[in-house]
């Protein structure tokens, strides 16, 4: 596919419009929830930065024993609780701040895809690419929310771009940085963890495919992230005990055979929602 000059120019313009739209219209103070799970994340952040690493403990208590705390955002998500935290400590908290992460996060969202999507597809299909990433309503509001939404689809676009790179143009410091990446999305979101099983097949198919995909890469795959996770966790809740009972409140969340009525509503309506979701 090859586009013309003016095409390249237009597409480029519309990119660089949605860009601008975005950055110049945060969102006001009053616009955030505070009893939805903006106000959740909110109280993670500000409830570590006034008591360290405690306020982890107390949480991982909390989540695991009450049911209530399974309808709202998992206190485990440390990766991104500590990085709001931190910043609430050098600028003070606000829901301003996270909002701000999350524009920050989609921006760099945009310049992963485009880069990885030049390098492997050629620049006109980079940017048919970033004009759909960049004028998507869903993604548009989510990088304005303070959620985590945008910065764990950064982390998961770098780390799918990290591999399909690994697979055609190997070297150890891309594996490190991608095994990093995925790592560090699993303290984000704990249902990054799902990304393991398919890249390992992707892996075992590149390397009977002759791709230069080592065998003992593809079980650094497994094994890596989930070792270095679980340290990560043990440091930062402060023991084993802290750590059980942060996994037992993700396990009840995910996996209860009960139905939650929240995840039932949510998923109710026409049979075209899903369509629609998709196409946003």
């Amino acid at each position: 596919m090859t586009l013309s000059r003016i095409d390249r120019i237009f597409l480029g313009l519309c990119i660089a419009g949605a860009v601008i739209f975005l950055c110049s219209h945060p969102l006001k103070a009053n616009q955030f929830g505070p009893r939805s799970d903006e106000g959740y994340y909110y109280h993670y952040s500000n409830l570590v930065v006034q008591k360290g690493n405690n306020a982890f403990k107390e949480l991982a208590l909390w989540y695991s024993t009450s049911d209530e705390a399974h309808k709202h955002p998992a206190p485990t998500r440390a990766g991104y609780i500590l990085l709001t935290a931190g910043l609430f400590k050098i600028f003070g908290p606000s829901y301003s701040l996270l909002g701000l992460v999350s524009t920050l996060s989609f921006l760099l969202f945009l310049a992963v895809c485009f880069y990885y999507s030049r390098k492997h597809f050629g620049r006109d299909v980079a940017l048919l690419f970033m004009l759909f990433l960049s004028s998507s309503p869903l993604m548009l509001g989510l990088s304005r929310r303070a959620l985590l939404d945008s910065p764990i689809n950064f982390l998961w676009g770098l780390a799918v771009w990290l591999f399909l790179d690994l697979l055609s143009y190997p070297a150890l410091w891309k594996y490190a940085l991608f095994i990093l990446t995925l790592s560090f999305s699993m303290t984000v979101k704990e249902m990054s963890v799902v990304l393991i099983p398919f890249f390992v097949l992707a892996g075992v198919w590149g390397h009977f495919k002759g791709r230069p995909v080592k065998v003992w890469q593809i079980l650094g795959i497994i094994f890596i992230p989930v070792f270095v996770v679980l340290f990560f966790y043990a440091g930062v809740l402060g023991g084993l005990e802290p750590l059980r009972l942060a996994a037992t409140g993700v396990f009840k969340t995910h996996f209860d055979i009960r139905p939650g009525p929240y995840a039932v509503y949510f998923c109710s309506g026409p049979w075209f929602r899903y369509v629609l979701d998709f196409l946003l």
